[in-house]
């Protein structure tokens, strides 16, 4: 019996030798890697002048197994943090575009450092980033203006000082960095929905001394958009 079949007949054991919330968890655990590797093999069967079938992809066995420490580092760092006091401050009905901005220039714009030190700076130009044209692209104006970005302002500052879920990738000319955190929002009938919010902020790769930029900051209400983002990316492993 191959390794193949030998992993599908014990797979298919589990029941035996796991208990229901054992079960849930490996389903969970495993779920995430499968879903990442989807995603790896999707990009690099991109890659090139000629798209390959996903089957005709060949991983290496240290992409695999780093997939493998993503999705741990992933379930162990990530919080979910409840949107109250200053963090709810914006999801009032009275707020306007004028607001938002005000709140960007007097509470944003400078430098900060996250929880491992690293530096982070914010310019008045980053306003942009609440502003999404038909293209995509940051084009200022009132016709462009995202509130739902507007009101989630205050989460910048927090994640980037506070969160320990840390991706970076390495490109030949930039480090970027993904900052992630979720968001308890409270709605009507003590219910609450959860956003998680991804914080961008990129540096030249020649620059090591310097601050990282601060460059965009979305949210996803999906836990497979979070895995899509993260899967060209690794963890940004820094001892505290």
């Amino acid at each position: 019996m191959n390794k193949q079949n030998q992993f599908t007949s014990f797979l298919n054991k589990a029941n035996e030798f796991l208990s229901e919330v054992n079960l849930d968890l490996v389903c969970y655990i495993f779920y995430d890697v499968l879903q990442l590797l989807h995603c790896r093999l999707e990009r690099k069967a991109g890659v090139g002048k000629t798209p390959r079938l996903l089957k005709d992809v060949q991983l290496k066995a240290s992409e695999i197994t780093g997939i493998l420490v993503m999705v741990d580092y992933l379930n162990r760092t990530l919080d979910t943090v409840n949107v109250e006091g200053q963090l709810h401050e914006l999801f009032g009905p009275d707020y306007s575009e004028d607001d938002y901005l005000k709140y960007f220039r007097n509470y944003l714009v400078g430098e900060l450092t996250d929880r491992y030190e690293r530096l982070i700076s914010i310019t008045e130009k980053a306003i942009k980033y609440m502003y999404k044209d038909d293209s995509g692209g940051h084009s200022v104006g009132s016709s462009f203006f995202e509130t739902s970005r507007g009101k989630r302002v205050p989460w910048i500052k927090h994640t980037i000082q506070n969160s320990k879920c840390v991706f970076k990738r390495t490109t030949k000319n930039k480090e970027t960095l993904l900052y992630i955190t979720k968001y308890r929002i409270p709605i009507e009938n003590h219910q609450s929905v959860i956003d998680t919010l991804l914080v961008v902020v990129k540096r030249g790769c020649l620059a090591k001394n310097a601050p990282y930029e601060f460059k965009t900051a979305y949210t996803v209400s999906r836990h497979n958009q979070v895995l899509k983002k993260i899967e060209a990316c690794h963890p940004a492993f820094v001892k505290k």
